[in-house]
């Protein structure tokens, strides 16, 4: 008796210890939560009350976070995961919602009774303690015919077009062309075991992100269901396992993948069954145990693929693309090894066993042209050598992307905590000075901050929000060095940004900018950089810049943007919309003008273009003018036309691809 006493005893101190720092934890991380509202964040935590998801993956919490997605967006709020792991058994929506409008709109030729609602998706996951990771529960029901896949998640948007005459819009259409700013970052899944689930599917249009997101996919179908392209991108995501990494079907929105891993698939890295648009692959790696690294067999022709900077190997040798028939490819810079032939039954590689570079490869079909120093080719572009050493695939991604700042990083101080308020009134400049004189990396939560004097930035300093930050200043000046790391991301610039940094990175943030000498860097996700000059994008730049997922549209310059006098720029993937009679019947006529013209530049490269593009006056889509050391991949219009694809004008001759064709390649040495 006394024993049993005794144990029961204990049992109780046991337990009520556990219930203690249970307590504790959540009365900490309710202190936590509190402070960051305080200081301005506007996260809503899936593991705070009312939802109280369980982070421990011991607990069930698909309802929980189901409706955290839900509240965070209609609060237009961030929808934050704490580090853990959290058990889901269903697929999760997350929506972007219409609603009804008093007075019907009109825009695509089509009538919208129901407009798409101001609130976007957001999801965001912490850094500290690890990436939060969703894991598909080993009881959910129905992720394992992989002859009809389910999706864990979806981010999407409803349609918002009347559907058959009837005022309303089909519900539960999904509309990817209207998906805008839509986020998930930060997040990994865990679907391993269940062979008809796909992680996560984000089929997304302009300022929408996919970004650091990992998905275990052994013994799924596949990792991703398609991802953002134009005016957003897809940045360091990896799918490991499955039979494939990505499938992209024909809701995949301008294509555009950098720094990304697909790696264990037993068909395919990637499966892409979009005829209309190329896909944009740079400082990717690709390691397949299938037949082939990319699978286009479902269609007879598609629009292409380019290649940059990536390392391609297969476990059991097999082609790069496999196909029905000649499809357009385009090569540079890419290793490969395990591979008999670029293409089916095409290009070779004679030592498959060994690292082969491919310096630049370009094959088409017959819709397309290829055009090298002023004269049609008809014949494959081949240039590769044997690779001397195996390839360090961080030198490859480290080209292309940078991991962004997160305001949970030890390193970062809040903006706030120095006395800046972010209404757009008071004058928040000392607390910017003496946010910069405490760390390197400074963190402005949602608000307008108003600094009233020009601002010169200590080298590689960063500024970064997460959503809704501006800065109000007449003049940034960054450190004028061609090391310089300057970093500006999730933030607008309103002023003037002297931009003397050669490696610096403007990564979904807004501003206008003026290089200096040593200006240089990557600029992700923009429309424009330039001031001055209606149309001027870039002018007189030396260092080299790249910029990602380029958006040009609807622009009333002709052209509607320009470089001119630059040299060393990469422009991965621009997407344009050109047209006289313009998208909608009430104003919004667009110009039927050039989307791009490169001007006196040297060592330009153009990789995928693309849209809804026709132009009036005989107008080139793209338009080059005595410039030299220009390459260009993939150029595709949505129309046809009397217009070209590309004109080229130097030394008085002029060449042209018609608008009929893809222009598979154009060199210009």
């Amino acid at each position: 008796m006394q024993k049993t006493l005794y144990f029961f005893l204990l049992f109780l101190f046991f337990l009520s210890a556990f219930c203690f720092s249970q307590h504790q934890r959540r009365q900490q991380r309710t202190n936590s939560e509190s402070e960051l509202s305080e200081r301005g964040e506007l996260l809503l935590y899936v593991t705070s009350a009312p939802y109280n998801a369980d982070s421990t993956g011991k607990v069930d919490c698909t309802k929980a976070i189901q409706q955290a997605i839900i509240d965070a967006r209609d609060s237009r709020k961030v929808c934050y995961f704490p580090s853990g792991t959290y058990l889901v058994s269903e697929s999760l929506s997350c929506e972007q919602v219409v609603i009804e409008q008093d007075i019907p709109k009109y825009t695509d030729e089509m009538r919208q009774s129901w407009w798409e609602n101001a609130n976007r998706i957001y999801l965001l996951g912490a850094t500290k303690g690890g990436r939060p990771v969703i894991k598909l529960s080993s009881k959910a029901i129905g992720f394992d015919d992989p002859e009809n896949p389910k999706i864990v998640m979806k981010i999407w948007a409803q349609t918002r077009n009347d559907y058959f005459g009837i005022h309303e819009p089909l519900f539960g259409q999904e509309q990817p062309n209207i998906s805008f700013n839509n986020i998930l970052r930060g997040i990994d899944f865990d679907i391993s075991g269940h062979a008809g689930a796909v992680g996560l599917r984000h089929a997304g249009s302009q300022g929408c992100l996919l970004m650091d997101c990992k998905i275990n996919a052994a013994g799924a179908f596949a990792g991703f269901n398609n991802c953002p392209g134009q005016g957003g991108g897809t940045y360091n995501i990896e799918a490991y396992g499955g039979q494939y990494g990505l499938l992209a079907d024909n809701n995949f929105r301008f294509p555009m993948l950098a720094g990304c891993t697909f790696k264990g698939q037993t068909k395919a890295c990637i499966g892409y069954v979009n005829s209309n648009l190329p896909m944009m692959l740079v400082g990717c790696y690709l390691e397949s145990e299938g037949k082939s690294i990319i699978d286009v067999t479902k269609m007879n022709e598609f629009a292409g693929i380019s290649m940059v900077d990536c390392v391609v190997s297969m476990k059991n040798e097999g082609v790069v693309i496999n196909q029905q028939n000649v499809s357009n490819l385009f090569m540079e810079n890419v290793l490969v090894k395990g591979i008999n032939n670029l293409q089916s039954n095409g290009q070779k590689i004679n030592q498959a066993n060994s690292w082969t570079v491919i310096k630049r490869f370009s094959n088409c079909n017959q819709n397309s042209e290829m055009i090298v120093n002023g004269e049609k080719l008809n014949k494959i572009f081949f240039e590769a050598v044997l690779s001397e050493k195996d390839p360090d695939f961080s030198e490859f991604k480290v080209k292309h992307w940078t991991n962004l700042p997160a305001s949970d990083n030890v390193d970062v101080v809040n903006i706030k905590d120095f006395g800046a308020k972010g209404n757009a009134t008071t004058d928040d400049t000392q607390a910017l000075k003496n946010a910069l004189a405490k760390s390197k990396k400074i963190y402005f939560p949602k608000g307008n901050y108003k600094i009233s004097e020009a601002i010169t930035l200590p080298a590689n300093t960063q500024l970064f929000g997460i959503s809704g930050s501006t800065i109000i200043v007449p003049t940034i000046i960054t450190a004028d060095n061609i090391n310089d790391a300057t970093l500006f991301s999730f933030i607008s610039i309103r002023g003037n940004i002297q931009w003397g940094s050669g490696k610096g990175v403007m990564a979904f943030a807004s501003g206008t900018i003026d290089f200096t000498k040593n200006g240089g860097g990557r600029f992700y996700a923009i429309r424009r950089i330039g001031s001055g000059e209606p149309g001027k994008l870039l002018e007189n730049t030396i260092q080299p810049i790249s910029l990602y997922t380029l958006n040009v549209e609807r622009q009333r310059t002709n052209p509607q943007v320009f470089v001119r006098n630059v040299k060393g720029l990469r422009i991965y993937f621009l997407k344009s919309e050109a047209s006289p009679s313009g998208y909608s019947v009430d104003g919004g006529a667009n110009s039927g003008n050039t989307p791009l013209a490169i001007i006196n530049s040297e060592d330009v490269k153009l990789y995928c273009a693309s849209g809804n593009v026709q132009t009036t006056d005989n107008r080139p889509f793209i338009d080059v003018k005595d410039s030299r050391k220009v390459v260009i991949s993939q150029v595709k219009s949505f129309n046809s036309g009397d217009f070209p694809q590309i004109r080229e004008t130097t030394e008085n001759k002029v060449v042209e691809i018609s608008s009929k064709k893809t222009m598979a390649l154009f060199i210009r040495d």
